[in-house]
């Protein structure tokens, strides 16, 4: 009889691990794609001064216009996060082998001085996913670590351009955005400035007690590449040049350092990136938030990263469509599981999978909130896309040619330009609040150093760095919300106050001023 019962119980422990096995686990939808379906209204409120429009899509349900249901996409904190996490499309074992090897990080007992703190490169190991500069040098990267042992985190993407071929990837292994060998001990040999202006509190991330990762840019392809090998080549004056294309890995094997560091009980993480970092921040921000743990609130800030293909001034195929797809290829950016670009894009693409890397393709398939700080006439854009050049007014609206003919003829080249980019804007707009997103787009002539800290929209609101600190607080009225600056010609129409210009070189630090309106 005693082994009856004991056989019994054995049987029922078997069914019911049986049944808890194969129960499937309910996961809560996107808030875009609830069961209820919603009709999306866009309200346009006009700013007091008339210099902006604020836009909010409204969420209506039936026919009471009045009620507004705002869709909120927090995730409460899990009480107990996991001390080690599983990582959904995880980095091979390679990768989290290297994170270990490298040395422990240290949580200082005061808040650090101003600085990047710690720097440290990755051993580059003879793998293919091993990390890499172009040229074969270690990748490396900042931290800052809270003293307290606060749990949020923030991870910068610097900007600085593409290499979009052999023969141009091969000119970047001669600086620093193609090789480590001039960064020094103390990775010095690179800016280190913070992408984003103020933090909820109104500073920059270093200045807070708060971890924060600053990865450095070596692998001219917005940490996508994943290409095994290397690609070879003879270089005039450089003799036989090897190539590495592991920007991937970079970001991958700095996320595993982080998990083992404390991120894996991380309740926010921000990733922020600017330029060519801010597409990346895009690229990347849902296989950040596949890592963390279950709870962790993840939202992403792209500044000046929204770039968009357009034909040139001569109405030709602007090249950078051309550039973005060879780049593509040749440093196998691709999606999926091992790939850097969602995989339903790729599908959905087939004949030009490079439009997965234009943020207006590549915002649909982005479950992440994420916000965007874009100036509707990108400097760069028009001089790269458009094809202004730098050699003409688009640098600085002060020079003496600035009266000539040839800036007549810019004038609708550049007001056409902003009127594309809102265009394609307009998708990530009219969808913010159902996916929690948020914007400010000024009318500045500028990239990479725009003034959002100090510009506010309209005159006397919050700043563009302001309205994001309030977006990742979660503050009331701000999900869904875009401010967008209407001028039809640059800076405002002219009627922006002059910003001062911090000693920052011209070519990135064109202030908006009264002048600023003959272009």
């Amino acid at each position: 009889m005693r082994q009856l019962r004991l056989l019994t119980a054995a049987a029922f422990a078997f069914m019911l691990f049986a049944l808890v096995a194969h129960t499937p686990v309910r996961r809560t939808p996107h808030p875009a794609t609830h069961g209820g379906r919603a009709s999306l209204d866009v309200q346009l409120h006009m700013a007091s001064h008339g210099d902006s429009i604020e836009h909010r899509a409204a969420a209506t349900v039936g026919r009471d216009h009045n009620r507004v249901t705002t869709l909120r996409h927090d995730i409460v904190p899990a009480s107990v996060p996991p001390s080690e996490p599983t990582l959904p499309s995880a980095p091979t074992r390679g990768t989290l082998v290297r994170a270990k090897q490298l040395p422990p990080a240290v949580r200082p007992s005061a808040p650090p001085p101003p600085g990047w703190g710690t720097f440290i490169l990755i051993p580059r190991l003879p793998a293919d996913d091993s990390p890499a500069c172009i040229d074969g040098s270690p990748f490396g990267f900042h931290y800052r670590l809270s003293a307290s042992g606060s749990t949020k985190w923030t991870f910068t993407l610097p900007g600085g351009g593409w290499c979009h071929d052999e023969q141009s990837c091969a000119e970047w292994t001669s600086h620093s955005l193609g090789s480590s060998k001039s960064w020094g001990k103390e990775g010095t040999g690179q800016g280190k400035g913070t992408a984003w202006g103020e933090s909820p509190q109104g500073h920059r991330c270093e200045e807070l007690d708060q971890n924060c990762v600053y990865l450095k840019y070596c692998d001219g392809g917005a940490f996508g590449g994943a290409r095994p090998g290397t690609v070879n080549l003879a270089v005039a004056g450089q003799g036989n040049v090897s190539l590495y294309f592991r920007g991937l890995h970079n970001f991958d094997a700095v996320v595993a350092w982080a998990l083992q560091n404390g991120l894996n009980r991380a309740t926010e993480a921000v990733l922020t990136g600017i330029s060519a970092g801010g597409v990346a921040t895009l690229v990347h921000v849902d296989r950040l938030a596949a890592r963390v743990p279950v709870g962790c609130k993840v939202r992403a800030l792209a500044i000046d990263g929204f770039f968009i293909a357009r034909p040139n001034r001569h109405g030709a195929p602007s090249p950078f469509s051309a550039d973005m797809a060879r780049m593509m290829d040749m440093m196998h950016i691709t999606g999926g599981l091992g790939g850097a670009l969602p995989e339903a894009c790729i599908k959905d693409h087939p004949a030009a999978p490079h439009k997965c890397l234009l943020p207006a393709v590549l915002q649909q398939y982005i479950a992440t909130p994420f916000f965007l700080m874009q100036t509707k006439f990108d400097q760069w854009q028009l001089a790269n896309v458009v094809g202004l050049g730098w050699s003409n007014c688009i640098i600085s609206n002060h020079r003496p040619e600035c009266n000539t003919s040839e800036t007549a003829e810019q004038q609708p080249l550049v007001r056409q330009f902003g009127r594309d980019l809102l265009a394609d804007l307009a998708p990530v707009v009219s969808s913010a609040l159902a996916r929690g997103n948020g914007g400010f787009v000024s009318s500045c002539i500028c990239h990479y150093r725009c003034p959002y800290g100090n510009l506010s929209l309209p005159r006397g609101g919050p700043s563009g760095s302001a309205l994001f600190a309030a977006w990742l607080r979660g503050d009331p009225d701000t999900a869904g919300r875009f401010v967008i600056d209407n001028s039809l010609a640059p800076n405002g129409d002219g009627a922006l106050l002059a910003l001062p210009k911090s000693g920052l070189a011209p070519l990135y630090a064109q202030p908006c001023t009264p002048a600023d309106t003959h272009t």
